[in-house]
């Protein structure tokens, strides 16, 4: 299905500039996060793979997380989120 959202200049050039580097498109990248928000088993990757359920709810753990820092970065203007993403991968080791 096509549907037309409106978003921060900033925020969508972010999202996409990072979507890249991991190689990724934003659609992977908005479906994952809907599937997550949702709470709903992600697909499995690659050929037809099967993905474990710990697996999953780790998946579906940072999706919420990276969901949540999004959210909060609207609340800290001067540091893009590509550069709080950066900082918070960083924490995590």
């Amino acid at each position: 299905m096509k549907t037309t959202i409106e978003i921060r200049d900033d925020l969508y050039r972010d999202v996409k500039a990072e979507a890249a580097r991991r190689g990724r498109t934003v659609r992977e990248v908005t479906e994952e996060l809907y599937e997550g928000w949702l709470g709903r088993r992600a697909r499995p990757a690659g050929e037809g793979g099967r993905v474990s359920e710990e697996a999953i709810q780790k998946w579906i753990a940072e999706m919420n997380a990276l969901a949540d820092l999004v959210a909060r970065h609207d609340e800290r203007p001067g540091e893009s989120i590509v550069e709080e993403l950066r900082r918070d991968r960083d924490a995590r080791g």
